[in-house]
């Protein structure tokens, strides 16, 4: 699960913070993140779940199962182009009825 240490690695790098703090963030021993950001262990979920809270993303992303975090400007894109295409929606069909009277 490369991608878990990877990603790890990379919003730790980001953050600017230092391994033991995180891993007291966690709750966890800082021999055991070394475990993890290493690749030789794998977290369970309950840990997984506490990594992606303290790194604000989500446990998907950190799993490497979405290719980029849905969370501020990507989420916020995301749901105007649902609600716009919503919104297209809606247009097409008042249109389809007025044009019916």
């Amino acid at each position: 699960m490369d991608t878990l240490q990877n990603r790890l690695n990379q919003e730790l790098d980001k953050m600017g913070m230092e391994p033991k703090e995180f891993a007291e963030l966690v709750h966890i021993a800082p021999s055991t993140l070394k475990g993890y950001t290493s690749g030789r262990r794998l977290p369970s979920v309950e840990i997984l779940i506490r990594m992606a809270e303290v790194l604000g993303c989500t446990l998907d992303w950190l799993v490497g199962y979405e290719l980029r975090p849905e969370t501020g400007p990507n989420l916020v894109s995301r749901v105007e182009r649902i609600e716009n295409k919503h919104l297209a929606g809606i247009y097409q069909r008042l249109t389809f009825l007025e044009n019916k009277k």
